[in-house]
């Protein structure tokens, strides 16, 4: 938006958060002391408490040292966030600090999350340790990046043997055999992960307990993955048929903590009813689950249908979003199941290297000879291929909040998730390159911002054709601001 609006009008925003009550007020002095004493356009700072809670207070100034802008934050659960026109100001500035103040909370509660001791399992089942600390630390990222890896590296010695045995005809049987290799891809991406969810075993167990900030270290010296395989066991021990505070409390102090109830959350999920309910929104059978007990909150969805769909959630996801936000998540990657997006890239990649071997290389070979030419060729195409993938994430999106309902829902977790990202492309303004680079996501501030312009019940005759006209658009946009600069 970028709509000027003059004195006297007022807007609130609110900010879930997950932290403790007791917390909020490191939180507001976080805000203040890496954000708004670091930014040059805030004036009359001041914090003070009413009845309780910490108020937060500043004034925004134009490019002329005026004020313009009065900012209030209050904090609670959610942290609530006002704005008042004292001047003329855009809506453009009240959405930037808003997300600025949205990627800080989320920041501090990521400070919050690396001092607490998570656990998480499938109760009845093998413990599985999740990950702690930067060296053991497993992301969704590097799982699927070292499968990528390790499929390419067989890939790469399967062309050199069909080029060997069947000269021309080697790139129609490595496509076949790239297309057998997407077709078992859920198989393998759930051969990876630590637990299949089903419904005769449908539940995670996740237990939370928050040590005082900064000392992350602490668990990674004193739970060490043998010792929270001990721990966990013992929590079964003294649980009679599920897991609970009492028996978690009483395992701590166990191990030397002084546990309060207050810093203990034991939450029970049925992840088999909550994908079941998004996939009878969308009208399809329940597709495979299975759970990677990971620390980063991610979720993915891979299959050439869905019936041959895999849905892959990890603890972080679980543990970070609330109910209507995961639900939005689910719908998005169903989204990508009910569009067979993955076929579609695999048909768009698999032309690209068809029309690499049999044109480009009969008609130009100086491409293939020359490395110079090649890598330009390969970049411009790759380019292209993951622009074209933007259009099937936006449709996503779309898809998303059209069955699901819940457009807010959706950005607000993509808030949540990616909020490192969102608060790059607010203040270093990389969104050409976030634009144009090799990530299939549109840049997540364009994805968050179009989910809150849409109305609910969101409509829309054409999601793809709608989808591609609004990343295009948004490429317009940015190479406008580039020009500009």
């Amino acid at each position: 938006m970028a709509n000027v609006q003059s004195v006297g009008k007022s807007v609130v925003f609110s900010i879930e958060t997950e932290i403790p009550e007791k917390t909020i007020p490191e939180l507001i002095q976080f805000i203040v002391r890496k954000y708004v004493n670091l930014v040059g356009r805030f004036t009359a700072v001041s914090t003070v408490t009413v009845n309780g809670a910490v108020l937060l207070s500043f004034m925004v100034l134009n490019k002329e040292k005026a004020p313009v802008l009065l900012v209030e934050v209050v904090g609670g659960n959610p942290i609530v966030v006002s704005f008042t026109w004292i001047g003329e100001a855009s809506d453009k500035m009240v959405d930037t600090i808003h997300h600025d103040l949205t990627a800080f909370v989320r920041i501090f509660e990521e400070r919050v999350r690396k001092s607490t001791l998570v656990l998480a399992w499938r109760e009845g089942k093998t413990v599985t340790p999740e990950k702690h600390g930067n060296g053991g630390r497993k992301t969704i990222g590097r799982s699927f990046l070292e499968l990528q890896i390790i499929l390419s590296a067989v890939f790469i010695g399967a062309s050199i043997f069909f080029f060997i045995l069947f000269d021309w005809l080697a790139p129609i049987l490595l496509i076949l055999t790239e297309f057998f290799i997407l077709f078992l891809f859920g198989s393998i991406i759930a051969s990876r992960a630590d637990w299949r969810i089903t419904a005769d075993e449908p539940c995670v167990s996740l237990v939370k307990y928050r040590l005082p900030l900064g000392e992350e270290e602490v668990i990674r010296e004193k739970y060490p993955e043998s010792t929270l395989k001990t721990l966990k066991n013992e929590v079964y021990d003294h649980s009679e048929k599920e897991v609970n505070c009492e028996a978690v409390q009483k395992v701590l102090n166990a191990h030397g903590f002084n546990c309060s109830p207050q810093d203990l959350t034991v939450k029970k999920i049925d992840v088999y009813a909550l994908v079941k309910k998004v996939a009878d929104q969308f009208g399809f059978k329940t597709p495979q689950i299975v759970v990677a007990n990971m620390i980063d909150a991610n979720a993915a969805a891979t299959g050439v249908s869905v019936k041959h769909g895999t849905v892959l959630i990890t603890t972080g996801i679980l543990d970070q979003l609330s109910e209507s936000e995961l639900s939005s998540v689910l719908g998005h990657e169903l989204g990508h199941l009910k569009g067979h997006d993955p076929l579609w890239l695999y048909g768009l990649t698999s032309f690209e290297y068809l029309f690499r071997f049999y044109v480009l290389l009969q008609l130009f070979p100086i491409f293939f000879t020359s490395i110079l030419l090649f890598s330009a060729y390969f970049f411009a195409s790759m380019s292209a291929i993951f622009f074209v993938a933007k259009f099937f994430e936006a449709r996503a999106d779309l898809v998303s909040s059209m069955v699901m309902g819940e457009p807010e829902a959706l950005a607000t977790a993509l808030e949540k998730i990616g909020f490192k990202k969102l608060l790059m492309e607010q203040t270093n303004d990389i969104r050409f390159f976030e634009w144009t680079g090799f990530d299939p996501h549109p840049p997540i501030l364009f994805r968050i911002n179009r989910l809150r312009k849409l109305k609910v019940p969101v409509k829309s005759k054409h999601p793809l054709i709608q989808s591609i006209k609004e990343v295009i658009n948004g490429l317009r946009e940015s190479l406008k601001r580039k020009k500009k600069k």
